[in-house]
């Protein structure tokens, strides 16, 4: 029983994780009546850059300027500096 109840905890976070989606229904949609590799990588850059734009509509509203995303990896790193 107790070697159950390890098993059904530790399994919580595997199954937490195959759920998770990054792209909208819309967006999967999408991707999937795209055939041609091009068409796909467009899919992915206009979506990439709506998430950009998104997150510095995000930082402004938070009162941030001078929002710059970083060039290299980690691609992920945005900067912002507080409004004086």
């Amino acid at each position: 029983m107790r070697n159950a109840i390890l098993l059904a905890i530790l399994a919580l976070p595997l199954a937490a994780q195959q759920q998770r989606d990054f792209l909208t229904p819309d967006e999967a949609d999408q991707l999937r009546e795209a055939q041609e590799p091009n068409e796909r990588l467009k899919l992915y850059t206009k979506w990439a850059l709506l998430r950009i734009d998104e997150i510095e509509q995000m930082m402004t509203r938070a009162g941030l300027s001078r929002i710059s995303f970083r060039e290299d990896v980690p691609y992920w790193c945005a900067l912002g500096r507080k409004a004086s």
